[in-house]
This record gives structure tokens, C-alpha cells and sequence, in this order.
């Protein structure tokens, strides 16, 4: 099934009206990067869970996580997402890594994703790697 993101409409107009004051403001060196980065956060994003993995469509880059190497799926708070909203979801695949997303269906998301991978244990909101 395929996810798509979820941007906070209040975030993105704050994040447009700073940008378009600053360039109003003719601070095009800093305005200039601050369009790219709108820009970029506004291209299509969107989180598809196949029989195989999860895949992370975020603009221009597409990222595949197998279900196999995911350690964690919970919700995230405090932005540092793809996406222009606060809250998300956590993903923490392999050693050491990890990506925030901002599914529209948050909790549908996270159940599909501990449906396909069995070595999870549910606590609290959380999804968990079993330890034995």
C-alpha cells in the first residue's frame, strides 16, 4: 500500500511567509537557499509497503528498507522529518540508521509495517526488535 506525506499547513505557511520576507527584504543570499529548501520539502513524496520492503520516495531520492534489517517503528515528535510537519514516524533499520517520515496515516503505516516484520514486539506505541 502506498503512503502519502503529511505536511502541517501551518508550517509550510510560516516557512513560505519567512522565505518571501526575506526576499522581499532583498537578502537574496540568504532567501535564495531558504526557495531551494521549499522547494525541496515540496516535492512528492510518499511511503509504499511492498511484499518485499518498504520504499521511501522523498523528491528526487528514493530509499528501500528491507523489512528484514528494521530495528524500531514509533512515532517521532519535534519535526527533523522529509516532510514539513512535526510529527512522524521512526524508522531504524541496519547498525545504525534511521529515517523520519510523515506518513498521512501515521498509526495505519506502522501497523502495516509490524504486520510484515515478525522479529518486532509491541511496547507502548512502539515496535521493538526481540531480543532473546
Amino acid at each position: 500500500m502506498t503512503y502519502k506525506r503529511r505536511n502541517d499547513i501551518w508550517i509550510t505557511g510560516a516557512f513560505i511567509a519567512t522565505t518571501a520576507a526575506v526576499l522581499y527584504a532583498g537578502n537574496y543570499w540568504i532567501g535564495a537557499p531558504l526557495l531551494l529548501v521549499l522547494v525541496l520539502c515540496m516535492l512528492p513524496q510518499s511511503y509504499t509497503a511492498a511484499a518485499d520492503g518498504l520504499y521511501i520516495r522523498a523528491g528526487l531520492v528514493q530509499r528501500f528498507i528491507p523489512y528484514g534489517v528494521i530495528t524500531f517503528v514509533g512515532p517521532c515528535s519535534g519535526g527533523r522529518n522529509l516532510a514539513l510537519a512535526l510529527d512522524g514516524v521512526r524508522l531504524r533499520y541496519g547498525l545504525n540508521s534511521e529515517v523520519r517520515i510523515a506518513p498521512r496515516d501515521a498509526v495505519g503505516f506502522m501497523a502495516e509495517v509490524a504486520g510484515r516484520t515478525p522479529h518486532l514486539v509491541q511496547q507502548g506505541h512502539d515496535w521493538v526488535l526481540e531480543l532473546l
